[in-house]
C-alpha cells in the first residue's frame, strides 16, 4: 500500500470531519446532501482515488441508489449540459475501508475509529484474534487520546508507535483466568466473555496514560460484577442490609476514582474467599449508600467503604482463627480418644491370648491320657475336645470381628474431621484427616492389625489341631497329631 495515498486519505478524512455521519469496525462513512447542480462544490471532488473508498448516490425523495454513478463525473454525464440548473437533491455517501490504515501497522489485534466515541459504542463487538496480546486502537479524530492498561493501548493514530511489548504480561492473564474461574464456578450463568468484561482490563497503568472518559467502562464492569441483579445497562441492585438501587450516569472518572475501584474489586479477586469478601462488600455497600444512588453517591463514600470491608474482614478471619483452633483442638482431641479405643482393641486381644494359653495349661490331658482304653475317659476327653473347639472357634469370631469395630471407628472419626466447617475447608494439610492418622493414629492401627493377624493364625492352628485330636479319638482317623502328642509327653 503506497504511504502517499495512506496519507492523502487521512487528510480528506480530517479536513472533511464535518461530514463524517457514522462506523463500523471496517468502515468509516460521511454522508453530504446537495443538489445536482451543485455537484462541482461537493467534497467528493476531493476525495482521492482509491479501490478502498466506495461513493454511492441516492435519492433523496424515494432513498433509491442511483445504479451506474459512483463519482461526479458520472453524475454529471448522466444529466449532460443540464446538471447546472437541476435542483434535485442527492444524498452522497462515501465509505471508506479501514483496512488501509490497519494493514500498516505491526499489531496482532487493531482497529482504527474515526471518534472515541464510537469505539465506546462498539468495542463489545470487537474480536480478540490472539487472548496473549494487547488490542491497539487508534482513533483519528481526537489527537489527545492517550489510555493504556494491561490489555488495551487507545492512542491517537498520529502518535508515534511505542516501543513496549504488545504482549500481555502472564500476571495480568492469570488474573483474568483466576476472576473467571471464580466468577463461572459461583455462578452458573455468569462468565467473563472477553478481556473487556474484566474491570481491570480498564485499569490505566499510571495517571499520565489514563483517559477519564475510558475510565468510567471500568465502574461500569465493577458494578456488573458485584451487584445482585442487574437492572438495565447502567443500573443495579444490590442487596445488603437492605436493598439499594445504584443508576450509573455517564460521567469522566478520575485516576484516583480508578484506583479506589481497582482497589475495591481486588478485594473480592480471592480465590479462597471470594464468596464471603463479595457479602461483605454488598452488605458495607448498603449502609453506606442511600437507598437511590448513583456514581456521586458511590465515590463519595468508597474511601470509606473500602477502609470498613478491610477493618471489618480482619474481624472476621479473627473470628475464623478462634473458631479453627476451637475445633482443630476438638479435632486433635477425637483423634487421642480413637487411639486409645484402638489400644483398648488391642489391650483385649492380648487377653484373650492370655485367657487361652493359661487354659491349656491345666492338667487336663496328664489326667485323661492315663488311661486311654476306659469308656469315660474317651468321653470325658471327646467332650474337653469339644469344649476346646468351641471356645477357639467363637473366640475366632469375635476377632474376627473386631476389624469391623476398628473400622467403624475410623469412618466415625473422617466423618467427624469431614463435618468441621473451618477444618475441612482449611487448605492446611496438616489438619486433613489423612495427616492426622498418619500423625496420631496409624502406629496404633498397625500395632492392632498385627495382633489381630497373629491371633487369627494362632486360633486357626489350635482349632485344627484340636479337631484333629477329636477326630483320631472319636473315630481313630487323623491321629498324626494324637500320635505327635504321645511322643511328646512320652507316654
Amino acid at each position: 500500500m503506497d504511504s502517499l495515498e495512506i496519507c492523502s486519505i487521512e487528510k480528506f478524512i480530517n479536513k472533511y470531519s464535518e461530514y463524517y455521519c457514522s462506523e463500523t469496525s471496517n468502515t468509516i462513512t460521511f454522508e453530504e446532501v446537495i443538489e445536482v447542480r451543485g455537484i462541482d462544490e461537493s467534497i467528493i471532488n476531493h476525495v482521492p482515488k482509491s479501490e478502498d473508498i466506495n461513493i454511492s448516490f441516492f435519492d433523496m425523495q424515494n432513498d433509491e441508489k442511483f445504479l451506474g454513478i459512483d463519482s461526479a463525473e458520472k453524475l454529471r454525464e448522466v444529466n449532460g449540459n443540464s446538471y447546472s440548473r437541476n435542483s434535485t437533491q442527492v444524498r452522497i455517501i462515501t465509505e471508506v475501508n479501514k483496512k488501509i490504515f490497519l494493514s500498516q501497522l505491526p499489531y496482532v489485534n487493531k482497529y482504527i475509529y474515526f471518534k472515541l466515541d464510537y469505539f465506546i459504542k462498539q468495542y463489545s463487538r470487537l474480536k480478540w484474534i490472539d487472548t496473549d496480546y494487547k488490542m491497539f486502537v487508534f482513533i483519528i479524530d481526537d489527537t489527545n487520546v492517550n489510555f493504556q492498561t494491561d490489555f488495551l493501548c487507545v492512542q491517537s493514530l498520529k502518535k508515534d508507535l511505542g516501543t513496549e511489548s504488545d504482549r500481555i504480561t502472564e500476571y495480568a492473564k492469570g488474573r483474568y483466568t483466576s476472576f473467571n474461574n471464580i466468577y463461572s464456578s459461583i455462578y452458573d450463568d455468569k462468565k467473563l466473555m472477553s478481556y473487556f468484561e474484566f474491570p481491570l482490563a480498564w485499569l490505566p497503568i499510571c495517571e499520565s496514560e489514563s483517559n477519564e472518559v475510558l475510565n468510567n467502562e471500568m465502574l461500569i464492569y465493577f458494578f456488573n460484577i458485584i451487584c445482585n441483579k442487574k437492572l438495565d445497562n447502567s443500573k443495579f441492585l444490590i442487596r445488603g442490609h437492605k436493598a439499594i438501587t445504584v443508576n450509573l450516569n455517564v460521567r469522566q472518572v478520575s485516576y484516583i476514582e480508578a484506583i479506589c475501584i481497582k482497589e475495591l474489586f481486588e478485594f473480592v479477586l480471592d480465590i479462597d474467599k471470594h464468596h464471603d469478601k463479595l457479602s461483605l462488600l454488598r452488605n458495607t455497600m448498603t449502609i453506606f449508600l442511600d437507598s437511590q444512588s448513583d456514581e456521586a453517591n458511590f465515590f463519595d463514600k468508597s474511601n470509606e467503604i473500602l477502609k470498613a470491608v478491610k477493618y471489618n474482614f480482619d474481624l472476621y478471619i479473627q473470628d475464623k482463627v478462634k473458631l479453627f483452633f476451637d475445633q482443630k483442638n476438638k479435632l486433635l482431641q477425637e483423634f487421642i480418644l480413637t487411639t486409645k479405643k484402638i489400644e483398648d482393641l488391642t489391650n483385649g486381644l492380648i487377653s484373650q491370648m492370655k485367657t487361652i494359653a493359661l487354659s491349656l495349661l491345666g492338667s487336663i490331658f496328664l489326667s485323661l491320657l492315663n488311661d486311654l482304653n476306659k469308656v469315660s475317659t474317651h468321653a470325658l476327653l471327646n467332650l474337653v475336645l469339644l469344649s476346646y473347639i468351641f471356645f477357639f472357634l467363637f473366640n475366632m469370631i469375635i476377632v474376627f470381628n473386631q476389624k469391623e469395630q476398628k473400622d467403624s471407628l475410623t469412618e466415625s472419626l473422617k466423618n467427624y474431621t469431614s463435618s468441621l466447617g473451618v477444618v475441612g475447608g482449611s487448605q492446611n494439610n496438616s489438619l486433613s484427616y489423612e495427616t492426622l492418622k498418619d500423625e496420631y493414629l496409624q502406629k496404633s492401627l498397625n500395632l492392632f492389625d498385627s495382633y489381630r493377624k497373629w491371633t487369627l493364625i494362632g486360633l486357626t492352628v489350635l482349632l485344627f489341631m484340636f479337631l484333629s485330636l477329636y477326630v483320631a479319638n472319636r473315630f481313630g482317623t487323623l491321629t498324626i497329631f494324637k500320635d505327635a502328642i504321645k511322643f511328646i509327653i512320652d507316654y
